[in-house]
């Protein structure tokens, strides 16, 4: 997971790794980068839209960007299939 695109911007998330949210906090911004063990199937996806989960792209293999507007990232990061 360490390079990623967004809006045709390449990051590098072992230089930056800021963007990862370790306090399980997501209250400065409405988007969160979802990072999974496989691609996602239906199933995976609408659990994820349960949880307020709204997934826009991919940026990567395993990576996405997502939308969520609630600030605690606990019950996503507890998915066995979230990396």
């Amino acid at each position: 997971m360490s390079l990623i695109m967004i809006n045709g911007n390449q990051v590098n998330l072992k230089e930056q790794p800021s963007i990862k949210a370790a306090d399980g906090n997501a209250s400065q911004s409405n988007y969160i980068l979802v990072w999974t063990s496989e691609r996602l199937m239906p199933p995976q996806m609408d659990a994820l839209a349960n949880k307020g989960v709204i997934i826009h792209e991919y940026v990567s293999k395993h990576t996405c960007r997502c939308g969520y507007e609630r600030t605690n990232l606990a019950m996503i990061q507890g998915l066995p299939y979230v990396a």
